[in-house]
């Protein structure tokens, strides 16, 4: 099993980990087993049988040193299995242990990112709220990410002015990725607030970046109006 493992095919260590009776195997070395035949398991498409071997080598080994990456495979594998509450769950609990950094970052991002597919948004925006203000040094585009989602977040939830500076944040940060799709906050967020000016700026710049065309007619309408009244012709 071990060098089919080895060799990375995984779906045939599996099948040969799964023809191990665990029970013989010396307490030393089973947990070496379940973690790996759990592993392979989730690795060749096998989510169920991914949960039922990491639940069994968490239960039975709390103390390992590998368990916050059981639970975060674990949270894959409800996540591959269509039940996103105990992938949340899973994340949470790595959350409460004194762990690798970057498994504490994946963990605020990918429950972040669950939370916003079942549209459960306050969940999501303190979730991206708390890995901008817990995790240290998180790479550019991880940074990005998450400034973006939690503007659009709290626009979502009428947040508006508070939405508006994550929004430039994650714009600066990465503007090939979010630089329209922010931009389109930032203006739709102006708009709100009523701030002609900033309005104004805005669509200049929809207009220079050719996205101007998805911004609203009412918007651009106003938006011209105040810049008329302003004697900006």
């Amino acid at each position: 099993a071990e060098t089919l493992m080895d060799a990375k095919k995984s779906a045939d260590a599996a099948k040969v980990y799964n023809d191990i009776d665990a029970s013989l195997i010396s307490p030393e070395n089973r947990a070496g087993l379940l973690y790996k035949r759990a592993w392979c398991l989730l690795d060749s498409g096998d989510p169920q049988g991914a949960i039922r071997s990491f639940s069994e080598f968490i239960q039975t080994y709390p103390e390992d040193t590998r368990i916050p990456e059981a639970l975060m495979q674990r949270a894959q594998a409800y996540t591959n299995g269509g039940d996103p509450a105990k992938a949340i769950a899973d994340y949470d609990q790595v959350l409460t242990r004194d762990t690798k950094d970057e498994y504490r970052a994946l963990a605020y991002l990918e429950s972040a990112d669950l939370a916003k597919q079942q549209g459960n948004l306050q969940d999501m925006i303190a979730r991206y709220q708390a890995f901008l203000q817990k995790v240290s040094q998180p790479s550019k585009a991880r940074e990005a990410k998450a400034n973006y989602w939690l503007a659009w977040g709290l626009m979502k939830s009428n947040a508006v002015k508070e939405a508006i500076p994550f929004a430039e944040t994650a714009r600066k940060l990465d503007a090939k990725l979010y630089g329209k799709n922010a931009s389109i906050l930032i203006t739709m967020g102006n708009w709100s607030l009523q701030n002609p000016d900033a309005t104004c700026d805005e669509i200049d710049r929809g207009i220079r970046d050719d996205y101007a065309r998805e911004l609203p007619d009412q918007l651009v309408d106003w938006a011209a109006m105040q810049a008329y009244n302003a004697n900006r012709f």
